[in-house]
């Protein structure tokens, strides 16, 4: 007889379960007593506030970061042209957007 461990059965599952599908094998009811997904515990953890802080901190310093560096550019109008600058725009707006999304969750 082959032996089956527990990474395959999981495996098993994830590739014949539907796509975005909630329902966990019941491997996991056994730990959490539950066998549906909990998505806000799972993208809004607690204290909230503490993460809201963070993510406040984190976007606030990525600001001042650009801030600064176009500051201190020589020709800050064309800062932008740079393709690592551009990258450094898309993670403050990412930044933002995990802020507002944390802002918009706390207030449910």
């Amino acid at each position: 007889t082959m032996v089956s461990c527990g990474c395959c059965s999981s495996m098993r599952h994830e590739l014949y379960s539907p796509m975005f599908d909630t329902v966990e094998p019941s491997s996991v009811k056994i730990k959490t007593g539950s066998q549906v997904l909990d998505i806000v515990a799972t993208f809004s953890p607690r204290p909230r506030w503490f993460y809201i802080l963070a993510k406040m901190f984190l976007a606030a310093w990525a600001i001042a970061i650009m801030h600064s560096s176009i500051a201190t550019y020589e020709n800050p109008s064309f800062w932008l042209a740079y393709l690592t600058n551009q990258g450094w725009v898309f993670t403050v707006a990412y930044f933002f957007c995990s802020l507002l999304s944390a802002l918009y969750l706390a207030k449910r």
